[in-house]
């Protein structure tokens, strides 16, 4: 309220608020000013595109030469495996046609009634092929 007191009505009138200014018309050499000025960094943005679609390229065709290297590592690696499982099946075959064959003979020897001499089943399995 003492803030009120102390201020007295004044006589002037409330200063009328001016419409905000429309942007000022540029002629055509100032467009022409304008465009110049930024050519420079038009320029720079365009090297600076053309810079990173080129480290792009190069990486996208690294990343391609490394996909392929492990694509071939890959299909040697798979070819090896198959190789050693077909040698792994050959080896299990051949020991189970072993002891089978054993196993005949000795069913053989006993069906004849020769049951004295057995033949050891575990020895021929051992000797493999």
């Amino acid at each position: 309220m003492a803030a009120m007191a102390d201020e007295a009505p004044s006589d002037e009138a409330p200063v009328a608020q001016k419409a905000p200014m429309m942007p000022q018309r540029i002629e055509p050499p100032e467009y022409i000013a304008i465009q110049e000025s930024l050519a420079p960094f038009y320029e720079d943005i365009t090297d600076e595109q053309r810079d990173r679609r080129k480290f792009d390229e190069q990486r996208v065709e690294e990343v391609n030469i490394y996909t392929e290297r492990i694509e071939e590592k890959l299909n040697e690696e798979i070819l090896q495996r198959k190789a050693a499982d077909s040698a792994l099946d050959k080896l299990a075959q051949t020991r189970l046609d072993t002891v089978q064959e054993a196993l005949v003979v000795q069913m053989q020897v006993r069906s004849r009634g020769c049951l004295s001499q057995p033949i050891p089943v575990r020895a021929a399995v051992l000797a493999g092929p």
